[in-house]
């Protein structure tokens, strides 16, 4: 069990300090490697080749070809907000030995055993691991408040700028339905780390020069992460 409250929160990283470690970013590369040690991943996490793209948006293109050969055949699905079926693979299947850690917010009236960081066992990027809230409760792979607030605590956790979390639907390239989110390490600092913003409402930004769309959320030390997520 990881457990960690609002004063173990991590607001400043730099990027001129990147063997920075804190608790958190020790506990999960330790439990990790242990992982592959034991073989648990379908493949060793190999980067072929990684090259920074011409172009003012230093795009990184990274090759990983064992990802497409040798990862769990995706489920295919139709509907963004397809419900969920215990008859599908989900991650209560997983073998538990993936699983690295529970985690726990500790606070006044808060504390969810049920939270659990498993591997990726077919690994994109460094550490690569999966934020699974509320595991057992079988929720569908729609972003929610609940998980949306925990993958932010985990952020800021670590005392690393490399740190990512990300998310992706269901017909988005999901190929799981069953709640969770992406948590790894990617050691390149991206265009969209210090592009310029354009104030919109509140914390919310828009993005002034990027391909794609976008809003940014800015969150100082002093704001509620609670009000934040909201």
């Amino acid at each position: 069990m990881f457990q960690y409250s609002d004063k173990d929160f991590i607001f400043t990283t730099s990027w001129k300090s990147l063997d920075g470690q804190s608790k958190f970013d020790e506990k999960l590369r330790n439990l990790w490697r242990e992982k592959e040690d034991q073989e648990l991943f379908r493949y060793k996490y190999n980067i072929e080749c990684s090259i920074e793209l011409p172009g003012k948006y230093g795009f990184l293109a990274v090759l990983n070809t064992d990802r497409g050969t040798k990862r769990r055949k995706p489920i295919t699905f139709c509907n963004v907000l397809e419900p969920f079926n215990d008859d599908l693979f989900n991650f209560t299947k997983v073998n538990p030995g993936e699983y690295l850690f529970k985690f726990s917010y500790i606070s006044n009236n808060s504390s969810n055993p049920n939270d659990i960081l498993a591997i990726n066992a077919s690994p994109l990027g460094d550490f690569h691991s999966l934020i699974l809230p509320k595991l057992t409760s079988k929720l569908p792979q729609v972003i929610n408040e609940y998980s949306l607030n925990v993958a932010i605590q985990l952020l800021l956790q670590s005392a690393s700028p490399a740190l990512r979390v990300g998310f992706n639907s269901l017909c988005a390239f999901a190929s799981v339905n069953h709640l969770h989110l992406h948590l790894y390490y990617l050691f390149h600092r991206m265009y969209l780390e210090y592009c310029d913003l354009v104030k919109l409402s509140g914390p919310c930004h828009t993005i002034l020069d990027f391909p794609s769309k976008g809003f940014v959320f800015i969150l100082n030390s002093k704001d509620s992460l609670p009000n934040f997520v909201k």
